[in-house]
């Protein structure tokens, strides 16, 4: 919801499931809408494009 938009709260989340992905040893890879805002926040957390489609990114943290 917008009125939640840019507290952090994604960032936060995101954060807590990677730390225990790496703690588990698992890899994470997710696809995005181009243009999606959200795309910056991954880029933040080590994800890079690995593909593409018309559509959308493939990421995966490196």
């Amino acid at each position: 919801m917008p009125t939640h938009q840019g507290r952090g709260i994604a960032g936060h989340l995101l954060g807590e499931f990677l730390r225990q992905a790496d703690g588990a040893g698992v890899p994470v890879k997710l696809s995005v809408l181009k243009g999606n805002r959200a795309i910056d926040l991954y880029r933040r957390f080590g994800f890079q494009v690995v593909n593409s489609t018309d559509t959308s990114l493939q990421m995966r943290r490196g």
